[in-house]
């Protein structure tokens, strides 16, 4: 723990253009401030030589970095490293750049979302602490929380799993209306009387209320570095059903949601992707709009305690490892 009263500066390397990065930094920059940290954020952009320089000479001049720390969101910017006193990753092993991995003995700590991503990087050597990782709580009270509402949440992404969801519902046309949220650019829009595409841009109030209003979330992910999809569906008390695969059921467990068997997986860089299985991830659809009402609610309550515990555990660790780094 750092002494009362002392400043510490703290550098974020991570693009801030409206994704997911820009949440990692919505998410973790107030933390920082609210423990004392003065809190940079600086883009991917390689520092310009002449601004590499300046700052050269300032560190000599001062006989200190800029920085007490810089803390690199999922990709590796070597021109910073010499401009902070510790130097500490969160990767996305699934997103980890080709090449980078010679440069990880260069940070003095690598700080992991799950036990899967932990182990990979240990086993390249890295000196890890696993702290999780959090989302923001999209839990609001509704007024009619639907216990055979079907949603999911696609965003930008093109491995949720969704052509294996509308592969599945094109097949079971007796099975409810499915809503699938997706960013325009990546919808491949099908036609089927039982799925509701939302494709155009909703404001986040509207994509609150359809988050809350359904009660079972289907998001049977082929690779996540974390999960934010999955674990928006458990701060809302959803019955989440994903891939029984790492990390996704590292989240979700038989405890707290439904696992579907994974069919075929490939290697995508330091990280795997798994293919749900369709009969599979049919027979946990089916589990899931078959529970009574108390065993589902007894499954959205135990998704909602995890979120909770691990939002808890994620702010306490983050924040130790920092501090002793």
């Amino acid at each position: 723990m750092s002494k009362p009263g002392l400043l510490r500066r703290l550098n974020i390397v991570s693009n801030d253009i409206g994704f997911g990065l820009s949440r990692n930094i919505r998410l973790v920059r107030p933390m920082l401030e609210a423990r004392g940290w003065q809190v940079d954020v600086h883009g991917y952009q390689p520092l310009p030589i002449g601004e590499r320089a300046r700052r050269t000479v300032r560190r000599l001049v001062d006989r200190r970095p800029a920085y007490d720390v810089n803390l690199f969101f999922e990709f590796v910017v070597p021109s910073w490293f010499s401009h902070a006193r510790a130097n500490v990753l969160i990767p996305n092993q699934e997103w980890f750049r080709e090449g980078a991995e010679r440069h990880l003995k260069r940070f003095d700590l690598v700080l992991c979302k799950t036990r899967h991503g932990e182990a990979i990087f240990q086993g390249l050597g890295c000196r890890t602490s696993f702290v999780s990782f959090t989302t923001v709580d999209r839990r609001t009270p509704v007024a009619a929380h639907d216990r055979r509402g079907l949603f999911h949440l696609a965003g930008r992404s093109l491995q949720k799993g969704t052509a294996a969801l509308v592969a599945l519902w094109a097949a079971h046309p007796e099975w409810p209306t499915l809503t699938i949220v997706q960013h325009p650019e990546r919808a491949t829009v099908v036609d089927l009387p039982n799925v509701r595409w939302v494709v155009n841009y909703i404001p986040d109030d509207e994509l609150l209320a359809l988050q809350n209003r359904h009660g079972i979330h289907l998001q049977p992910s082929e690779v996540e570095g974390f999960g934010h999809s999955i674990v928006e569906g458990m701060s809302c008390a959803a019955v989440v059903v994903t891939t029984d695969a790492p990390p996704m059921n590292e989240i979700v467990t038989a405890e707290r949601g439904f696992l579907a068997a994974w069919r075929d997986s490939s290697p995508m860089r330091l990280g795997t992707a798994y293919r749900v299985d369709p009969g599979a991830l049919a027979h946990r659809i089916d589990q899931a709009l078959g529970l009574d009402d108390h065993a589902h609610d007894r499954l959205g309550a135990a998704a909602r305690a995890w979120y909770d515990d691990n939002d808890r555990y994620f702010r306490h660790h983050l924040m130790e490892a920092l501090d002793g780094v």
